[in-house]
């Protein structure tokens, strides 16, 4: 990750098949992994969690995936990047992915780009952006990956909330 890239994209997500939870879809555009991420912001949502869904790919495997579960787990830590990053780093018995890349519904807070920063992840993808990051220079990251669809989950969920 050697420069701030981030950038918005014109992907909608339309075109993405319907996907069973626990299957990878066959990659039929460069962020499938988002539909899979999706799925993981609607799971965090139905657990009553901020929906917020995380995906790890390697090469075109799915080698983690999570959502928020800070109230699950009593745990302010519990960020769906945070528990993808550890899936991921038990997978491959590594502290450092940097041939894996992130799909998350959420631009990264501060402290989930730092962890990403430490496990030198390859690339970040992200869905809606939150105007309150301010990513370091050192951070890569692409956003607005079916951005509408991202902030559709957020809103319904405070919106529920109010």
């Amino acid at each position: 990750m050697t420069a701030n890239h981030t950038k918005k994209t014109d992907i909608d997500g339309k075109g993405d098949s319907a996907v069973a939870y626990g299957l990878d879809p066959k990659p039929q555009s460069p962020f499938w992994p988002m539909t899979v991420a999706l799925m993981m912001a609607e799971k965090a949502m139905d657990c009553g969690e901020v929906p917020v869904g995380a995906v790890i790919v390697q090469g075109n495997r799915i080698i983690a995936r999570a959502h928020n579960q800070m109230n699950g787990l009593t745990n302010p830590m519990a960020h769906a990047e945070i528990l993808a990053l550890v899936q991921a780093m038990g997978v491959l018995s590594s502290k450092y992915l940097p041939n894996c890349h992130l799909y998350v519904t959420l631009q990264p807070c501060a402290f989930c780009i730092q962890a990403l920063i430490l496990a030198r992840i390859g690339r970040v993808y992200f869905g809606a952006y939150d105007t309150s990051v301010s990513a370091p220079a050192s951070f890569e990251s692409i956003g607005g990956i079916c951005e509408q669809r991202c902030q559709s989950i957020l809103h319904q969920f405070f919106h529920e909330k109010r």
